[in-house]
């Protein structure tokens, strides 16, 4: 799971960002995508059985994951309207899986 988020977040994102020319004939949202994604991280990091082993997958997944690429979601999901708490917790979150990687 915690590899499926970092590579959504990667393709949202990241440097090599998907462009889709008319998302509106999609149906496709990518801002929602994101605020959903961020919430998935911020809702597991709560889960007091799988907060560790959540830290060491999300650190450990040395294809998509990056503190900078974190750093960048919460950047967006910030510009998108994210509550103010909810930012808070996921950038204590991420401070977490980034001093895991760091390890």
């Amino acid at each position: 799971l915690a590899y499926m988020l970092n590579y959504n977040v990667m393709t949202l994102v990241g440097p090599k960002a998907v462009k889709v020319a008319v998302p509106k004939d999609y149906g496709y949202k990518p801002e929602n995508l994101v605020l959903d994604i961020a919430d998935i991280y911020r809702n597991l990091s709560h889960a007091p059985a799988l907060s560790s082993d959540f830290v060491a997958a999300i650190a450990g997944d040395g294809r998509s994951y990056t503190p900078e690429l974190m750093q960048k979601l919460l950047h967006v999901v910030g510009r998108l309207g994210m509550p103010q708490t909810n930012h808070q917790e996921l950038q204590v979150f991420f401070g977490l899986v980034e001093a895991k990687y760091i390890q």
